[in-house]
Formats: structure tokens, C-alpha cells, sequence
């Protein structure tokens, strides 16, 4: 029997979509599924429509519950004024999903169930929407990729082939969503879950419910991304941790028994709460940071972050992080993005604070995962790093892209990644942290003796002025870490600070 949905707008008598972000149901792979709901209802058998509809009935649609039969399919039930209803049974998994977030969520649509087919409202004659690929075959055609869409919770890790049905759904209705260029609902900042005195660290649990949408609008947002062609790189060419960065839930939080919910590692997933995907993805294009190359595309990112971040003032702990973010835990995304005010500091103005190396390391992953690129938070000498491992490039220090060294014009952003081969010769299991410390902002420390910046040749001034010699002075203290006075003299390294100040019409022309 053909059935046509028909959305007729909110009326004063509708009942209110609530924009919920509901958790997965817990239950072993392929146990039975009797009484189970479709996204949107877990936790309870009815539904209810953000929006009125009919079916050729003169009431509105009031309600609907789905429900799993023993043939696997799903039946519908639709509920109407003056407690009539109506029942479609056999419909399929996909389809189910379908209509159960076109009655929950958003536009008007029709939805014709013989046809399967989604179109614009515009009356019976509208235009199809753009076809949705079939996520279900592309994930059992591509196992490496279905492999490596992980989640964990309290019954322990499982990939998405071994998924209840109702957790592969509700990712695919986070595909759907992003594939249509939106999202399914996450909030920009998410609760948190502990409370802490101002002096006490700023440790983040998320709710199941946030990270469950979280993750899903992460990965869903991810695989658009890679079926659409909408970024020239592929996940297929991706290694297995590689793509872990993009599919794995472990690499955005941690399963936390109590409080029961998600912890968020700052020394591992780096001092940023997770934010919408799209609201980072939007943001790269509207900064002008996609390019069809990769490493560009990284390069354009570090740059951003070279001219907009600031290192925040004072240490983790619950007050410092409000008065920076106005939020008792690790620095939201969205917040970094946007800016804000630090009232105790208000002379800084609006700023996009970042929380020392671990929150920029933090800040790349989750920026550039929104355009599948894998990134990593490393430490070398007890500082965190950031590996760009798609291309196998590395910041030898976060904080490096704002460091004061190379905040300059002349020197590009991409010059401040190091290669792995470089980076293994600074870096690694042999050496002591010691020796890995002397190594933390070397690259920075390089590119200042080779482009002498403003800022060094401004301190030469000063320690010039203090009557300082070179190794008393403030510049070589800088660079001392690498190098020895006989070393930089051998470069002329002073000299050339001279001869570039002298062109520059002395130490007073010298901008800031």
C-alpha cells in the first residue's frame, strides 16, 4: 500500500523535537532484538514527530514506535489524534532508520515508502535529493575501514562489524546527516561531568550520551567526506593507526567508570573538549585552509595557528581554565575557534587561547581530523609534539608555530615541520630526556638564526644596550641549547644581525 508522509509545519499543537543525543543500547553482537527501538527512541518504545504529519488521514500524526520483528525487519506503528494508528510492517533496517529521523529531526520532506525516496517539499512533484550512497555495502566492501570504526564501553571495544543493529543505524544516520551537508545534534560544548575547586586540575568526563554523538558525528562527518570525494586524499591509503585517528572513539576519550562516561586524557588526546566536526571543517574553508594537496592543506593550518593562538597564562587548574574559556575543564574547541575574553587579564582582548603544547597538539587533531588527516600527539623531552602522520612530518615542539622566533613573515609555515628523518635524529627511544629536551624547538632555533626575525634582532638591541657580550647576552641563551658562542661566530651570526639592523635604520626602526 503506498504511504506518503507529508510534513505540514509546526503548529501551537505540536510536539515540541527535543534535540537529544541519545546513547547506544548495550547489548552482545547478535543477540535478539525483540522490543529494540530505531535511533531516536532508545530507552523507550514510542517516538514522537518534531513536526506534524499525515498520511491521508485528516488528524495529525502524534507519535509512532518502532519496533524489530522476528524476521529482522522492522514495523512501524503511526498514532493519531483521537487515538487512531495505523501499522507498516516489514520494512527494512535502512528504511527504518530513514523514516524514523525524517518524522524526529528536520526539513520538510515527503517521504513516499514504495519508492524509498526522499524529496524536497514541494508538493507531490518535488526534485529527488542527491543520492545517498549505501554506507552498509561500502563498509563490508572496504573491512580495513569497518575494522577501524571502534567504540568502547562498559562491555569493552568492539568495531563496527561487530555492532548491534541499532549502533550501525545510528552511525549511518550520522553519515546521512553529513552527507547532506549537516549534522546529527551535538552541543558545541559539552558538560562536564566533574566539578572542581578553582585550584584544583582541570580533569573532563563526558556524558555516554556526548560522546556517543560525539563519535558518531565525527565518523559519519569523516566517511561523507571519503565517499563524497569531498577532499582530494582517500582513507584507503590510510595505514591501521592512521586511521584510528579518524575512526577509533579510543583516540577521542577514554571509557571512565565513574562518574560512568568518557574521559578526555589531556596527556594523550591532548587539552581540547571535543566540538561539531562541521563546525571545524566550515571553519578550515572558510579560512581558506583546504587545498587538493595534503601537506598544503597542514601547512595552511600551522599558519593559523602561527598568527592567532596564544599560549594561555598560568597553570591547568578548574578557575584558570574559566577565566580563560569560561569552562571548568579542558579548552573547548568551539571556543578556540571563536575567541574569548580572559576577564582577569582583560588587556589581551578577545584571543584564541590554547593550552600550552598539550592543548595545540589537541587543537590539530581535532581540526585537521575534520578533514581526514590523521595527526598524533607525541612527546619528546616531556613536551608535546605533533606528528602529521599522513605525510610523516612533525612540529618538534607545539608550541613552535607561535613561538615568538618565528612569528614572522618571511619564514613559511611549512619550514617549521621537520621531516621523520630529522625528527629520529633529535628524538627517540635511545635517547635520554635530557638529550630530547635540548631538542624541543630546535627547528625554531634554526630558522632564527637563518632569517633573523624581528624578535632577535630586537634583543640583540636590548642586550646591546645592557652592554652585554654575546655569551652573556639574552639572544645567546635563546640558542644555547644547540649551539656553542664559537658556533654562531663561525656562522657570523652577530655580524649579520648587525649588518640587517644597520639597513633597517638602527635599533629604534625595528618594528615590535
Amino acid at each position: 500500500m503506498k504511504k506518503i508522509l507529508s510534513v505540514l509545519g509546526l503548529t501551537a499543537a505540536l510536539v515540541a523535537c527535543h534535540r537529544i543525543d541519545l546513547s547506544p543500547v548495550q547489548e552482545t553482537a547478535g543477540s535478539p532484538e525483540k522490543n529494540n527501538t530505531i535511533p531516536g527512541t532508545a530507552g523507550r518504545t514510542a517516538g514522537q514527530p518534531g513536526t506534524a504529519f499525515t498520511t491521508g488521514r485528516p488528524a495529525p500524526l502524534t507519535g509512532f514506535t518502532l519496533s524489530r520483528n522476528a524476521a529482522g525487519t522492522y514495523d512501524i506503528v503511526f498514532r493519531y489524534d483521537g487515538r487512531e494508528s495505523e501499522t507498516v510492517q516489514g520494512i527494512g533496517l535502512r528504511e527504518a532508520a530513514r523514516i524514523n529521523d525524517l518524522l524526529r529531526w528536520e526539513q520538510p520532506v515527503d517521504y513516499e515508502i514504495n519508492r524509498n525516496l526522499i524529496v524536497k517539499w514541494e508538493g507531490l512533484g518535488g526534485q529527488a535529493a542527491s543520492a545517498l550512497p549505501d554506507l552498509f555495502a561500502w563498509l563490508q566492501a572496504n573491512p580495513k575501514i569497518a575494522g577501524s570504526i571502534v567504540w568502547e564501553d562498559g562491555t569493552g571495544i568492539r568495531s563496527w562489524p561487530s555492532w548491534s543493529a541499532l549502533q550501525q543505524t545510528q552511525l549511518w544516520v550520522a553519515f546521512q546527516k553529513a552527507w547532506q551537508g549537516s549534522s546529527i545534534y551535538v552541543p558545541e560544548i559539552p558538560a562536564n561531568l566533574l566539578t572542581h575547586a578553582d585550584d584544583e586540575g582541570a580533569t573532563t568526563v563526558y556524558s555516554v550520551n556526548h560522546a556517543w554523538g560525539y563519535f558518531r558525528a565525527s565518523v559519519g562527518h569523516a566517511l561523507a567526506l571519503e565517499l563524497g570525494h569531498r577532499v582530494s586524499w582517500s582513507v584507503l591509503d590510510y595505514s591501521d593507526q592512521q586511521l584510528a585517528q579518524l575512526f577509533s572513539g579510543r583516540e577521542m576519550f577514554y571509557w571512565n567508570d565513574s562518574p560512568q562516561g568518557y574521559l578526555l586524557s589531556s596527556g594523550y588526546h591532548g587539552a581540547v573538549t571535543p566540538g561539531p566536526p562541521l563546525k571545524s571543517y566550515q571553519f578550515m574553508k572558510d579560512n581558506g585552509m583546504i587545498s587538493p594537496v595534503r601537506l598544503t592543506t597542514i601547512s595552511r593550518a600551522v599558519n593559523w595557528a602561527r598568527f592567532n593562538l596564544t599560549h594561555y597564562l598560568g597553570r591547568n587548574s578548574a578557575g584558570n581554565m574559566e577565566a580563560h574559556w569560561q569552562y571548568r575543564g579542558a579548552a573547548p574547541m568551539a571556543r578556540v575557534l571563536s575567541g574569548t575574553l580572559n576577564p582577569e587579564r582583560p588587556e589581551f582582548g578577545l584571543r584564541h587561547w590554547t593550552a600550552g603544547c598539550g592543548g595545540t597538539a589537541g587543537f590539530f587533531r581535532m581540526l585537521l581530523r575534520s578533514v581526514n588527516i590523521p595527526v598524533k600527539m607525541v612527546f619528546g623531552g616531556d613536551h608535546a609534539q605533533v606528528w602529521f602522520m599522513s605525510d610523516n612530518y612533525y612540529l618538534d615542539h607545539a608550541d613552535a608555530p607561535y613561538d615568538a622566533k618565528t612569528k614572522y613573515a618571511s619564514i613559511g609555515a611549512g619550514e617549521l615541520l621537520i621531516h621523520k628523518s630529522r625528527y629520529e635524529q633529535w628524538f627517540g627511544p635511545n635517547f635520554t630526556d635530557e638529550q630530547e629536551l635540548k631538542n624541543v624547538g630546535r627547528r625554531s632555533r634554526e630558522l632564527a638564526i637563518a632569517y633573523l626575525p624581528n624578535y632577535v634582532l630586537n634583543k640583540y638591541c636590548e642586550d646591546m644596550q645592557a652592554g652585554k657580550s654575546h655569551a652573556d647576552g639574552y639572544v645567546y641563551e635563546m640558542l644555547s641549547k644547540n649551539y656553542t658562542v664559537a658556533q654562531l661566530e663561525a656562522q657570523n651570526f652577530w655580524g649579520r644581525m648587525d649588518a640587517k639592523i644597520y639597513l633597517m635604520g638602527g635599533c629604534s626602526a625595528i618594528p615590535d
